[in-house]
C-alpha cells in the first residue's frame, strides 16, 4: 500500500486507468463522493473484492482514511500488488481538491 495525497491522486487519476474504491457506508456514499467511485463498504469487502480488476491500480478511499488504511490491508492480502490509500480521505480531498464535494 502506498500513501497518497489527494493533489497526487488526482494527477494519479487523470494519468491512469484508475479503480477509485469508496469504503464508507452508503449514507456517506450518498453525501458526497468522488467521481466514477465504485462502492463497496469495508464491512463487505473481504467477499467482494472479486468484483475489483486486479490489473489496474486502486484508489481506496473513506471519510478521513482510516478505514481505507484497513481497506488497503484486505485487498493486499487478497493477492492486490497496485492499492493506493487516499491519505486524509474525502475530507482531505475537499480541502485540497475540490471544495466543491460536501463535507460532513
Amino acid at each position: 500500500m502506498t500513501n497518497i495525497l489527494p493533489v497526487d491522486a488526482k494527477n494519479l487519476i487523470e494519468q491512469e486507468d484508475v479503480t477509485i474504491l469508496d469504503v464508507r457506508e452508503l449514507w456517506e456514499y450518498e453525501h458526497c463522493r468522488l467521481q466514477n467511485a465504485l462502492h463497496i463498504p469495508l464491512r463487505v469487502l473481504p467477499v467482494r473484492h472479486h468484483e475489483l480488476n486486479r490489473a489496474a491500480p486502486v484508489l481506496v478511499y473513506c471519510h478521513h482514511g482510516a478505514r481505507s488504511v484497513f481497506a488497503c490491508s484486505v485487498l493486499e492480502r487478497a493477492g492486490f500488488t497496485n492499492v493506493y490509500n487516499l491519505y486524509g480521505g474525502i475530507n482531505h480531498w475537499s480541502d485540497t481538491v475540490d471544495q466543491s464535494i460536501r463535507k460532513y
